[in-house]
């Protein structure tokens, strides 16, 4: 279409200016999503990730371990016989051994490069998941204890077994031994679920859920029965010998008679 000035100069009809307030329209929304687009709308937004420098463990001449960044500069300083990474933010050193001085003595430090636990402890063992620390003090009868990431103590470091129920570790709770007596501990709080006064307790991971709440099988004065992991007695001590057989049966003896227990989550069915 080739319009001329004559023919510019004549007043549009209404099907013209319908067509022509339609370009308009077409032009403007146009303008405005490309002005969007420009500014990111319509796009997802880029995760931020955190990336950690990559660290290698590295020897130097006297054979003494420690590690460094990519870029070269030191975050842990050669003078430890044994470095290794625990975890994302976590290593683990071993400080020489010195004279007279037989069981190895462990340590941690982070990725940033400070010390989190001095090196005086004869194991390590770190928990991710619940941020904690799992120590031991002494090589022949060690005590055990745990500390945060920030190396604060959170269970006293005591107790002659503070032992994990699943092969998973998952639970926040771990099952506890002062001198002879057992109990049952949540290692985040630092607070012992059920006080160490039972001759035994049986827990396993399908007497109780994620959390480590449920059921336990405790031997108190010679004799079985049940509680919560509140420590809450759910059945009298009178078993003989009392034993999981699924995740919801349980089946005591009692002299000649035999019993058959149900249980759901920390209660038993009737």
């Amino acid at each position: 279409l080739v319009l001329t000035p004559e023919a510019s100069t004549r007043p549009l009809t209404s099907s013209q200016h319908r067509l022509t307030l339609a370009l308009a329209s077409l032009l403007v929304a146009g303008l405005v999503v490309a002005t969007l687009v420009r500014h990111g709308w319509g796009k997802p937004e880029s995760p931020t990730l955190e990336i950690a420098p990559e660290v290698t463990i590295t020897t130097n001449a006297q054979g003494l371990q420690g590690a460094v960044r990519m870029d070269g500069k030191e975050i842990i300083p050669h003078r430890f016989e044994y470095v290794s990474q625990i975890s994302h933010r976590f290593f683990l050193v071993r400080v020489a051994t010195e004279d007279g001085v037989t069981s190895p003595r462990f340590g941690v430090w982070s990725i940033e490069g400070q010390q989190v636990l001095e090196p005086r402890y004869s194991g390590v063992d770190h928990v991710a998941r619940h941020q904690r620390f799992r120590v031991s003090l002494g090589a022949e009868a060690p005590k055990f204890g745990y500390l945060d990431e920030n190396g604060r103590e959170v269970v006293p470091i005591v107790y002659d077994v503070l032992e994990r129920i699943s092969n998973t570790g998952e639970e926040p709770t771990n099952l506890i031994r002062l001198g002879e007596r057992y109990g049952y501990m949540d290692i985040r709080t630092g607070e012992p679920l059920i006080d160490p006064v039972y001759e035994s307790i049986q827990v396993s991971q399908g007497m109780v859920d994620a959390q480590g709440r449920g059921i336990l099988l405790a031997r108190h004065h010679g004799k079985w029965g049940v509680i919560d992991t509140r420590g809450r007695a759910l059945t009298e001590f009178r078993f003989d010998e009392l034993e999981q057989l699924n995740h919801e049966t349980l089946r005591g003896r009692q002299a000649d008679q035999v019993e058959t227990i149900m249980f759901r989550g920390d209660k038993l069915l009737p």
